[in-house]
């Protein structure tokens, strides 16, 4: 029989059942915040909030169910006779949280309901809001000008607390205040000097097939092609070939641009590290690389190789039994102590312009082209998934398929989907927005594995050595972990070393959407950040 126990305080303590070994925790809340501007004022118009019951989030006798705990009803009115952009952003403001991190989900349906402008793109899967304050922005509306009278814009704010398979009882006597906000707007892009829209051109004119078709040959020396294809976030757009147009100065370095990601965010990876007013035109077989320790610009993947945990970005307990345990994010490799070393003497000042991009570090098991077992652990010989992408047993010529999508673990999780504090997108397991480019990445850009190419722009200021990806290759029946790498002089991707050789640390870094540059991206005129 199910009880409840109510006090007299925002959050109830809980009567526990338990059914088939499953735990219900019962919970009486109230959800509050405060917010009470109703109407933004802008030249020639106004746009007037609406709220079902005000912006608070009130919740009371809230339980795990997977029915929604409560539903935020709220109109945006835009009246405007003018030819003046308005735009606003809603942001949905967590004051207080202190639920366990993955306890309370949220969904966003919004509904143009006059057909005007564009609403803020509903978000249809549930997603974390996570412990603590924050400010989780919902997106971004705004109204074709003049609107000839009120135009109207609804949204839905459904906030869930999903009962689990398992025990919630932690859960119990928690508290949480929100409210929705809403405020104008202002395009930080609309100057025309955001790098990314420099990139596309007007209307993505920039934008065109590639000549050759990715991972099944390398690019041709007169091939310099933006081309598109699917990430994590939507459409990214990859730079491929001999391309001369992508340089950019940032931290006072110089980088290339690889790919503008599905959120807007542009991918770099480093092609100087020498400061300099244009370091963009200085020629060296080992610029591209990081001194992390002094002149010292190569690095172990691990120290250690003689477990399938070590082909880890991070990893867990090297021999284990399973393979969550195997690969749980827990120890930091030696590549990413190297890179983090590097980004605290170059980029921490920097870090506002930076991204919370994922860095993919595959450690789903190859089930294409197994090589071994599929376990994953221990001392099993197994193949990971980008192997069977990129070298496709040996048949990459008809058989290649390089993605930019970071494919779900062997246990369905994020384990290789690495970010800073982007939960619901990646693992929020880094420390620093730092990483490196994955073999699918450099693949797009003119790639191929074992197949040389000398003339794509991945591949300059490299000679010296090769250096490290960040995706798995396989762990052999010698005992060794090995992890894709590229070989400059030829120019292609290989897997001959194990993770314990000092190869070239390469960074990776990515820029905000908004980011603002001058200059044209060639080597003589190379992008500036404006900081």
């Amino acid at each position: 029989m199910r009880k409840k126990v109510s006090l007299v305080l925002s959050f109830v303590v809980v009567v526990l059942i338990v059914t088939l070994g499953i735990s219900f925790a019962y919970f009486t809340a109230q959800f509050t915040g405060g917010e009470t501007t109703d109407t933004i004022t802008v030249t020639g118009g106004s746009m007037n909030i609406t709220y079902d019951g005000g912006p608070n989030i009130n919740i009371a006798n809230i339980i795990p169910d997977n029915s929604p705990a409560a539903i935020k009803t709220f109109t945006v009115t835009g009246n405007n006779t003018t030819d003046i952009d308005m735009n606003y952003k809603i942001s949905f403001v967590v004051e207080y949280n202190d639920f366990s991190e993955d306890a309370l989900k949220y969904r966003l349906t919004s509904t143009n309901t006059d057909n005007n402008g564009e609403v803020a793109p509903s978000i249809l899967d549930l997603t974390n809001i996570g412990s603590g304050a924050k400010i989780i922005e919902l997106g971004i509306g705004f109204f074709d000008v003049p609107t000839g009278g009120n135009k109207v814009h609804t949204y839905n704010l459904e906030i869930y607390f999903p009962n689990t398979t398992y025990n919630q009882n932690e859960d119990q006597d928690k508290e949480f205040r929100s409210y929705v906000r809403i405020e104008n707007y202002q395009d930080p892009c609309s100057s025309g000097n955001c790098l990314k829209d420099k990139i596309l051109g007007k209307n993505n004119e920039n934008v065109t097939i590639p000549l050759t078709e990715p991972g099944k040959q390398v690019s041709l020396s007169n091939e310099t092609v933006l081309a598109s294809a699917e990430d994590d976030y939507g459409t990214s757009y990859y730079f491929r070939g001999a391309i001369k147009n992508n340089f950019i100065m940032f931290a006072d370095m110089c980088w290339r641009i690889v790919r503008i990601t599905g959120d807007g965010s542009i991918k770099l990876v480093l092609y100087n590290y020498n400061k300099g007013a244009n370091s963009c035109s200085g020629i060296g077989n080992s610029y591209a690389f990081a001194r992390y320790n002094e002149a010292t610009y190569k690095s172990y993947f691990n120290e250690l190789e003689n477990s399938n945990a070590y082909i880890g970005f991070m990893y867990g307990t090297a021999g284990s039994e399973n393979y969550e345990n195997e690969h749980t994010n827990n120890n930091k490799s030696t590549i990413l102590n190297n890179l983090e070393t590097w980004y605290l003497n170059n980029l921490v000042s920097y870090e506002n312009h930076l991204a919370d991009t994922i860095w993919c570090n595959d450690k789903s098991v190859d089930t294409k082209y197994p090589y071994g077992t599929i376990l994953g652990y221990g001392s099993n010989r197994t193949g990971y998934s980008a192997s069977g992408r990129i070298y496709a047993n040996g048949l990459q010529a008809t058989n290649a398929t390089p993605t930019l999508i970071c494919p779900n673990d062997s246990n369905g999780g994020k384990l290789s989907s690495f970010t800073v504090d982007d939960i619901n997108y990646g693992n929020g397991d880094l420390t620093y927005k730092i990483g490196l480019l994955t073999a699918d990445e450099i693949v797009y850009a003119g790639g191929m594995f074992a197949v040389e190419n000398s003339t794509f722009y991945i591949n300059e200021n490299t000679k010296d050595t090769s250096w490290w990806t960040l995706s798995p290759y396989y762990y052999t029946s010698s005992n060794i972990a090995f992890v894709f790498l590229m070989s400059p002089t030829s120019g292609f991707l290989n897997r001959n070393l194990g993770v314990k050789f000092n190869l070239g640390l390469r960074p990776a870094i990515s820029l905000i959407s908004t980011t603002q540059v001058s200059g044209e991206g060639t080597s003589t005129n190379p992008y500036q950040v404006e900081v």
